[in-house]
């Protein structure tokens, strides 16, 4: 039974990580990606879809819901850093006026939890749910930095097997994460979005692990010498406080 339990199991993920990952979004595209009958495809995406996971979308297909990322995040610590950091985002907030946001590793992919919007529209792209490739981007070089080598190694071997990068990127970009680790914190310019800039720092648990990103997002002609000083300073200390205050309630508790 167990066994019967674990191939379910498994089938069910290589469902949700088609319709993440890959966009497949039809019955017919995913039982042939995945090898799994159509059948059991239909069946498992009509109780994922009772469950509220799924929705089935006019000329989209089947998509992931919030309540996956919900569910996710319910059951791990990045809930309990996330509801630590919320107050100091706010501060930096009001400070910058710009944009912050808040990420942690789903799959190959960082995930943005949670977003304070600044006062320029061109940063208002970054929505809660919204993914994007580790090892590019301020947010998504910080969340690598803190993967092992073999982790590292892993992901980029899927990235240029997916398409996502080119084989002769690869030491650039295990570069550039390597600086990250280095120097603790990573900018970016226009990497994602054109005529934009992003600075980002980790944030870590009680272990030093790299659990999330916190990042603020601005234009690339707004990010000068002085406001780049300004920005990693509160973003440094903004964690380092997050930090002490999620290391003495966990002491606490």
């Amino acid at each position: 039974m167990r066994v019967k339990v674990n191939g379910m199991l498994h089938k069910v993920f290589t469902i949700l990580e088609l319709i993440a990952y890959k966009k497949t979004n039809t019955i017919d595209a995913i039982s042939a990606a995945a090898g799994i009958p159509r059948s059991t495809v239909h069946r498992l995406l009509q109780m994922l879809r009772s469950e509220g996971i799924v929705a089935h979308k006019p000329n989209l297909g089947y998509v992931l819901t919030p309540r996956l990322l919900s569910i996710g995040l319910e059951g791990i610590a990045e809930r309990d850093v996330l509801d630590v950091a919320i107050p100091f985002m706010r501060h930096i907030s009001t400070v910058t006026q710009e944009t912050i946001s808040f990420s942690v590793i789903s799959g190959l992919e960082r995930i943005c939890v949670y977003v304070i919007e600044g006062t320029h529209p061109i940063t208002r792209n970054i929505r809660v749910g919204s993914r994007a490739p580790l090892f590019r981007g301020a947010t998504g070089k910080v969340i690598a930095s803190g993967l092992t080598k073999h982790e590292q190694e892993y992901m980029l071997e899927r990235y240029v097997a997916d398409g996502i990068f080119r084989e002769d990127e690869l030491p650039k970009l295990l570069g550039d994460v390597n600086a990250v680790a280095q120097q603790g914190y990573a900018v970016s310019n226009g990497e994602l979005v054109k005529g934009g800039a992003s600075v980002a720092v980790s944030v870590k648990d009680i272990m030093n692990n790299v659990v999330a990103s916190l990042s603020i997002s601005t234009l690339d002609d707004r990010l000068t010498p002085d406001n780049f000083e300004e920005f990693l300073n509160l973003l440094l200390d903004a964690s380092r406080q997050i930090q002490e205050t999620y290391f003495v309630a966990h002491r606490i508790s």
